[in-house]
């Protein structure tokens, strides 16, 4: 009787890890997933400032340049 208690308790704790564990790789997966797609977003947000900045840039001399040219032209 006590053996067959000890196996069941051994069934249950291997089954119980095995949950814990899955769900710790889906986790794991998610959290890297979301790091991948936060670093992405964060190059694309920098390469649009820099295009942004440029645009200000032109917008600026061909303002300074002719007086008339409104800056909201490039948009």
């Amino acid at each position: 009787m006590q053996a067959d208690l000890y196996n069941l308790y051994v069934e249950r704790l291997l089954k119980e890890i095995e949950e814990l564990t899955k769900n710790r790789l889906l986790v794991d997966t998610q959290l890297k997933f979301t790091e991948k797609m936060n670093a992405d977003l964060q190059t694309k947000v920098q390469e649009l400032e820099a295009q942004l900045e440029k645009q200000v840039k032109k917008s600026s001399k061909k303002s300074a340049t002719d007086p008339e040219s409104s800056s909201l032209e490039t948009f």
